[in-house]
C-alpha cells in the first residue's frame, strides 16, 4: 500500500528567486574593520589553498630531482612573499596606518616593518578629533551671575506663604 502511494508522479519544485541579502547589513557601520579583516583572512587562505594545490600538481609531474627542487623553490618564494605581504598588512593594522599607505612599507621582516610603519605613522596629518560641546548650566533671572541652587525673590515668596500659617 505504501508503494503504491509513493510511485506517483513526483510534485514540482517551485523555482523561487533566491534574493542574496547581505549578512553584515544587520550589523553597524563601526563594524566594518571586521568585514574588511574576515575577507582578508579568506581570500589569504584562498591564495595559499591555490598556491598549495598548483605544487601538488606540478610535483606529480616532476621525473628529474632537480625539477621537484626547482619547483619547491619557486614555490618557496612564492610562500615568502605572501607572508611577507601578511606582515605588512599586519603591521599596518597595528599601526593604524591607512590602505594608501601600506604600499610603502618595503622591509622585508617584521622587525623592519614596524619601524618604517612607525615613521610613516609619524608623518601622517593627525585628525582633529572629535569636537566637543559643553554644556551650559542654566542660569536663573536676568542676572547670569547667579546659579540656580542660589534663593531667588520667587522662591523666597514661596517659602514665606509657607510658614505664615
Amino acid at each position: 500500500m505504501s508503494e503504491a502511494a509513493g510511485t506517483g508522479p513526483a510534485p514540482e519544485a517551485t523555482s523561487t528567486p533566491t534574493v542574496e541579502t547581505d549578512p553584515w547589513a544587520a550589523f553597524p557601520k563601526e563594524f566594518n574593520w571586521v568585514r574588511k579583516e574576515l575577507e582578508e583572512a579568506r581570500r589569504e587562505a584562498a591564495d595559499k589553498r591555490v598556491l598549495a594545490r598548483e605544487l601538488q600538481e606540478k610535483l606529480t609531474t616532476a621525473k628529474t630531482p632537480e625539477e621537484v627542487q626547482q619547483l619547491t623553490a619557486a614555490y618557496d618564494t612564492k610562500t615568502n612573499d605572501l607572508e611577507i605581504s601578511l606582515a605588512r598588512e599586519r603591521v599596518a593594522r597595528k599601526t593604524g596606518l591607512s590602505d594608501e599607505l601600506v604600499e610603502f612599507l618595503t622591509a622585508k621582516s617584521e622587525e623592519e616593518l614596524t619601524a618604517q610603519a612607525a615613521k610613516l605613522a609619524g608623518l601622517k596629518p593627525a585628525d582633529g578629533g572629535p569636537v566637543i560641546v559643553t554644556v551650559q548650566e542654566p542660569r536663573g533671572g536676568l542676572d547670569p551671575s547667579v546659579s540656580p541652587v542660589d534663593k531667588n525673590g520667587y522662591d523666597e515668596w514661596e517659602a514665606y506663604k509657607k510658614n505664615r500659617h
